[in-house]
């Protein structure tokens, strides 16, 4: 799209804003009705337990705790600051992380939805296909797909599909390409492995740009202004913006290749869900093309960057055949290109029915293909709401009882650090432990697997730290955890614990009078299991209920009104295209600045909850709302000073 022409007409502007406000809106509702009609107590998703410790932690504390919360190589995850960042900053407006992590889903969907709208404008597709385009994304398999667990994954899609329409607008001409590096920088700070891919696909895509570029400058256009030279700038700014902070952060998890078992149980239940998505996708890539014949404008830019988008989940699937052990499920997350092309396969059949040249053919076959659209759309949106209720619980009822009564016995002895013994599944008590524990207490919160004895003869030896050699995968792993645990043991006053649902016999366990059983599935260990004051008080967890759902819906609109209006001064600014588009990008930018700004000053020590998160979204609104202000004053003398002429 090459204009900024405003839509005009006073029912045509409601209707867009009808459409607009709708596309954010379907996601939103779409995603909060899990956890609402379900009315669960805790947040689904079987990373849940990571991320919501992670935030709970950061929230309260700053991003650098973080970086030294928990043996380095288990789940730390301090290359992936965004979803740590984002819930510091709306704590500030009152949403905590604990609440935060029920509409992520519903979060990110409205992001996506907006996105998509913003992609088929940048696509040149007609005013009445964004909101096809909008719901295609939103109800797309990949989608619906990530949002079960990976939060943080999911918040990254908006950016990355917003960062395809800027690309695309880019690629058209100058003045978005700040737009498109801020956007891929937000998506690669949020989860680098899914920004990561996108960003060479934009790389990609510039380099076979380069052909129509060497043509332009043999007609005497500079290089400069060429369309590969304008994104292949935008995605050198973008890896600046977004591994600068990395950079300055101690890593992530060492790689685990694991049994594959888990990877071949996710292709195995998934894939088959993508069967339908890639035909539409392929017929819709055959419709494009017909429809690319007839336009020189940005549709063969629009193939070009889609194709090249495959390509990952191309090359991860052949990878897959040939026996290799690549995360196909995650490379298929984010091939988007499935729904656009969906999209774009729908929008055709709608335009063809448009320009049957005979009305009495026209309107039946127009009332036909907007059935036909609908009829899909319903499809997929019924897709989307089976895999969205087959989410995995991030914790089940048998742990949460023993969890929430160790955690509230540790809160009300005040204990400085607290140790959970485990004979199995270390990793799962780890995350699951602190998930429910207060934020003081997340970094002295660890796990010991073992025997009780074991936890205490380590914590007398000096060298009861030490890893041994030769350890790799989760072996490495449960030790650095074990090595941890034993390294809480030694702070003055901590508390030793062993849960009924870690535990291979926990009858055997009870029967030993050693251990003392102070709450159903809890056991007090060590020197003070037979004390009376370990024992002489009630054990009161505090209470957990199903949030209020409209806590969740108000929680939902205030998180995406909050990055709406801190980006839509910068969007007016740096987009160069129609109201529509701007605001509909403005949601995403607004989340990958908060999150590059939130990042500089969280690795500098800042804390950003309470009124600071505020302090910095507001300054970022203002700063663009004031140039946005002096840009249109500008473009009035301008008007002003040609009606003048004569």
């Amino acid at each position: 799209m090459s204009d900024g022409r405003a839509v005009g007409g006073t029912a045509r502007d409601l209707g867009v804003a009808a459409a607009l406000t709708l596309s954010a809106l379907i996601g939103l509702v779409l995603y909060l009705r899990v956890p609402i009609e379900r009315e669960l107590v805790v947040p689904p998703g079987v990373d849940a337990p990571a991320h919501l410790w992670r935030a709970k932690l950061v929230a309260a504390t700053d991003l650098r705790s973080l970086f030294d919360a928990s043996p380095r190589d288990f789940q730390v995850n301090p290359d992936r600051v965004g979803l740590p960042v984002l819930a510091s900053v709306l704590s500030g407006v009152g949403i905590t992380p604990w609440r935060l992590m029920f509409l992520i889903p519903a979060l990110a969907a409205s992001l996506l939805g907006l996105a998509g709208w913003a992609f088929a404008r940048a696509a040149d597709e007609p005013l009445w296909a964004a909101p096809i385009y909008a719901i295609a994304v939103v109800t797309s398999v990949p989608f619906a797909l990530t949002t079960k667990s990976y939060l943080d994954n999911s918040l990254a899609d908006g950016m990355i599909v917003a960062g395809a329409a800027s690309l695309l607008l880019v690629a058209g001409g100058p003045g978005a390409g700040v737009l498109a590096a801020i956007l891929m920088a937000g998506a690669i700070l949020m989860h680098w492995a899914a920004g990561g891919v996108f960003w060479a696909v934009a790389l990609l895509f510039g380099l076979l740009l380069i052909p129509r570029a060497i043509s332009d400058r043999r007609r005497g256009d500079p290089w400069s202004s060429t369309s590969a030279a304008r994104v292949l700038g935008a995605t050198g700014g973008a890896l600046a913006i977004g591994a600068i902070p990395l950079l300055l952060t101690p890593g992530g998890n060492l790689p685990d290749r694991g049994t594959g078992q888990h990877f071949y149980g996710n292709v195995r239940r998934f894939l088959p869900r993508y069967r339908v998505p890639l035909a539409l996708a392929t017929v819709g890539l055959g419709a494009s093309l017909v429809r690319t014949r007839q336009s020189q404008g940005p549709r063969p830019r629009t193939i070009l960057l889609l194709g090249v988008w495959m390509l990952p989940a191309g090359m991860a699937a052949i990878g897959y055949a040939a026996g290799t052990q690549l995360p196909l499920m995650r490379f298929l997350g984010v091939a988007f290109p499935m729904p656009l092309l969906a999209a774009a396969l729908l929008t055709a059949v709608v335009a063809a029915a448009s320009r049957i040249a005979r009305p009495w053919l026209r309107i039946p076959g127009l009332v036909l293909a907007s059935a036909v659209a609908v009829a899909t759309l319903g499809a997929s949106t019924l897709v989307a709401e089976d895999l969205i209720d087959d989410s995995s619980r991030s914790i089940t009822p048998e742990e949460l009882g023993p969890i929430r009564a160790a955690v509230a016995y540790a809160n009300q002895r005040r204990a400085p650090a607290l140790v959970i013994v485990v004979s199995k599944d270390a990793g799962r008590a780890f995350r699951r432990v602190r998930m429910l524990a207060p934020a003081r207490l997340i970094s002295r919160t660890g796990v010991f697997e073992g025997k009780p004895g074991d936890l205490f003869e380590r914590d007398e030896a000096e060298d009861g730290t030490a890893i041994p050699r030769g350890l790799q995968g989760p072996e490495l792993k449960n030790a650095q955890i074990s090595a941890d645990g034993v390294a809480l043991m030694r702070i003055d006053g901590a508390v030793a614990l062993a849960l009924s649902p870690f535990l291979d016999d926990p009858r055997a366990f009870a029967a030993n009078p050693a251990h003392t059983e102070i709450a159903d599935g809890v056991f007090l260990l060590g020197t003070a299991a037979g004390s009376e004051e370990a024992t002489d008080r009630a054990i009161v967890p505090p209470p957990i209920e199903a949030p209020h759902p409209g806590r969740l819906i108000r929680d939902s609109v205030v998180a995406l009104l909050l990055l709406l209006l801190t980006g839509l001064g910068w969007s007016v600014v740096l987009v160069p295209a129609a109201l529509d588009v701007r605001i509909a990008l403005a949601p995403s930018f607004g989340l990958a600045a908060v999150l590059l700004i939130g990042t500089v000053l969280g690795l500098m020590g800042v804390a950003l909850g309470g009124g600071k998160a505020l302090v910095v979204c507001g300054l970022i609104a203002v700063a663009g709302g004031s140039l946005a202000f002096i840009r249109d004053q500008q473009e009035r003398r301008l008007r002003s000073d040609q009606a003048r002429r004569p």
